[in-house]
């Protein structure tokens, strides 16, 4: 058959089967992925920022989390409303460590994303 696709020695069912587990596999690496980086990206801030670190208070509003639905996943690093206004925004974002870690997060999806033929949105 020129140009096409021919499966030998699987029928429909077998290969609709395969989809859906190679499908469910993909759900779940995603699923991973976004968890990790969400915990990498509160480590990275949290290690890294750029302020005297003198209660810890402001440290501790450091948060990266990951939340997977079927449809997509959403990766959410960010800093308390109070401390965010003092340190990532005022003075032109010179004490900012959120922006910093985004960039970072993005740069280790590019790869993961290529790699499995996805795209981000």
């Amino acid at each position: 058959m020129s140009g096409g696709i021919s499966f030998q020695g699987a029928t429909i069912a077998t290969i609709q089967v395969n989809i859906g587990r190679h499908g469910a596999r993909l759900h779940d690496a995603v699923g991973d992925y976004a968890q990790q980086t969400a915990r990498d990206g509160q480590s990275y801030m949290r290690q890294r920022h750029p302020w005297t670190n003198r209660t810890g208070k402001a440290e501790r509003h450091l948060i990266g989390v990951a939340d997977v639905t079927p449809q997509r996943a959403t990766i959410t690093l960010a800093q308390s409303a109070r401390d965010r206004r003092f340190l990532e925004t005022a003075r032109g974002g010179r004490w900012g460590i959120v922006p910093d870690a985004f960039k970072r997060a993005v740069q280790t999806w590019r790869p993961f994303l290529a790699r499995h033929g996805l795209r981000g949105g």
